[in-house]
């Protein structure tokens, strides 16, 4: 039964697509800003941030994308700590000249995180207090769907893989960040 479905959707999918007007995506110049949810996968709870994204189409299957992450509420907040992560990669796509962009990208970043508290107040006895810095490795999967020359709408996942090295024992940094809304595009070079 399930099966019969993905090959459904799977046909939907490729209907859709095939039947839909040519809209070349390279030298194109996408921006978004949005309020992004994020849940833990390393400890019990969730946080809130800040998203924004540049994207440039090089090619139109391939685009160099940098994005920026401010923390704004949630578990973090909660526990005195301050986070700015920023992003950049390529990132595939899959349909390339039409206006629905399903992709999927690989993005190394850096978390800038800055703890104003002692955590021995917060049950965490090995927390720093003041700037850290962590690597960090993201994938990203997501739709974009262009309505003219100048707007679309997106959905996005992120995967973020890091490590807090700061502490005595390395703390995870483990999420899942969704992101959706209405952006901006605008065509650099015809």
């Amino acid at each position: 039964m399930v099966s019969r479905f993905c090959l459904l959707g799977m046909v939907i999918f490729s209907a859709a697509v095939s039947a839909q007007d040519d809209f070349p995506l390279k030298n194109f110049l996408r921006a978004q800003g949005t309020i992004s949810p994020g849940i833990s996968l390393s400890e019990k709870g969730s946080n809130i941030y800040l998203h924004g994204d540049l994207e440039y189409y090089l090619e139109n299957n391939v685009s160099v994308r940098g994005e920026s992450y401010f923390l704004i509420g949630g578990n973090h907040v909660d526990q005195g700590i301050t986070e700015f992560t920023n992003y950049f990669g390529v990132v595939y796509h899959f349909v390339g000249n039409k206006k629905f962009d399903p992709y999927f990208g690989f993005q190394p970043g850096i978390a800038v995180r800055h703890y104003a508290v002692n955590c021995i107040d917060i049950t965490r006895v090995d927390c720093p207090i003041g700037y850290t810095l962590s690597p960090q490795f993201s994938v990203i999967t997501g739709v974009n769907f262009f309505l003219n020359k100048y707007l679309h709408f997106f959905g996005m996942m992120r995967y973020i893989n890091g490590h807090d090295a700061s502490f005595t024992v390395d703390y995870p940094m483990n999420e899942l960040r969704f992101s959706a809304g209405l952006g901006w595009n605008l065509r650099l070079k015809n």
